[in-house]
């Protein structure tokens, strides 16, 4: 079977939810949509839905050639990621469901509330502009601590053209004199000074969120706040190489996950097998979902760090010549001769390609 575009492929499974009747909008990065998918899709979609909705987009994909690389899931995420033999067309779709505004379980912006002002873009359902202003802004300054600059512009556009409604749905939220400073910051494009503030707003969700529930409900947000999920194992690969080009290739791999929410977001980094404490940063990596690529100069240093652990996916990159590398899955072996950035697609394919197959 060929597989279809990933275009197609989004189409389709848009297309299936709203058959299946499980509601949902888009909350951003929808404007290219269909002909331009720029990272991941993130869904609005009730948790109530989420067992129908994942039915839905799994079976869609299955029966379209894209097989389910990932799958991770809590009470108000789910990660499905998708791959399919394409290059050099584009081969991943990463979808993710959030179960309305949350911030570590505490709710900032309901989804009924969400899902009850989206609107119609073209054949799909999006987030309306003041909430979509809401998700975006407010997510990443409680998660990140940071706006990143490629949101920056869109939401300047959505302040100025929704001022009055933003700023109300900010006092709900928070307070009057909170919406007030973050307008002013954005109309004054001083997004640094909102960033500093970001603590502010944390602690002002966590107050008001325990000041307005029943003392029986404290110690359950507590929990819900600081317990640890149990994401899936994250992605290790090795990388043996003396080349001069060993870091630009490195960071190809890396940008390409990053572009494209390859496993679970935000830890993917680059070690060298020398760094002190690189065991327990590795770890961590690991144990967040994330990817952690580590440089050795050669084989020797390899057979006396890291790849001698229990990995149950061992990725190993080994660099033959100029042009050629060899990918190592499993003790499975591929050689590969192509540039960096097609190399870089190449190797993501083949193990999300085997990733799928030993699911």
């Amino acid at each position: 079977m060929t597989p279809l575009d990933v275009n197609s492929l989004l189409d389709g499974i848009l297309l299936d939810l709203t058959s299946a009747k499980v509601e949902y909008c888009i909350q951003r990065n929808y404007l290219g949509y269909p002909g331009k998918i720029s990272g991941d899709v993130d869904l609005v979609i009730s948790a109530e839905h989420f067992e129908t909705a994942k039915e839905v987009c799994i079976q869609y994909a299955d029966s379209n050639g894209w097989k389910v690389f990932m799958q991770y899931g809590s009470e108000n995420i789910v990660y499905i990621g998708f791959c399919a033999l394409k290059i050099p067309e584009r081969f991943v779709l990463v979808i993710e469901f959030f179960n309305g505004g949350k911030w570590k379980g505490i709710e900032f912006l309901p989804v009924d509330r969400i899902l009850k002002n989206k609107v119609k873009f073209k054949s799909y359902y999006v987030v309306s502009p003041v909430h979509e202003t809401i998700i975006t802004l407010v997510h990443h300054l409680l998660y990140n601590g940071l706006v990143f600059n490629k949101y920056r512009h869109r939401l300047k556009f959505l302040f100025d053209q929704n001022t009055d409604l933003i700023q109300a749905e900010l006092t709900n939220i928070f307070s009057r004199n909170i919406s007030v400073f973050i307008v002013r910051c954005v109309n004054n494009d001083d997004w640094h000074k909102i960033e500093r503030v970001s603590h502010v707003l944390k602690v002002y969700l966590i107050f008001k969120t325990l000041t307005s529930l029943p003392h029986i409900y404290h110690f359950k947000y507590i929990k819900l706040f600081v317990r640890k999920s149990t994401k899936p194992e994250g992605l290790i690969i090795h990388y043996i190489s003396d080349s001069l080009d060993k870091i630009e290739v490195g960071n190809l791999i890396l940008s390409y996950a990053k572009k494209y929410h390859i496993m679970i977001p935000p830890l993917k980094k680059s070690f060298n097998c020398q760094d002190g404490g690189i065991k327990k940063y590795v770890e961590q990596v690991k144990a967040s979902g994330g990817i952690a690529l580590i440089n050795y100069s050669n084989e020797f240093y390899a057979t006396r760090g890291l790849i001698g652990s229990q990995e149950t996916f061992k990725v190993i990159i080994y660099d033959m010549n100029n042009n050629s590398k060899r990918i190592s899955i499993n003790n499975e072996h591929r050689e590969v001769e192509s540039g960096m950035s097609e190399f870089a697609e190449i190797f993501w394919q083949f193990v999300l390609h085997k990733l799928a197959l030993q699911r």
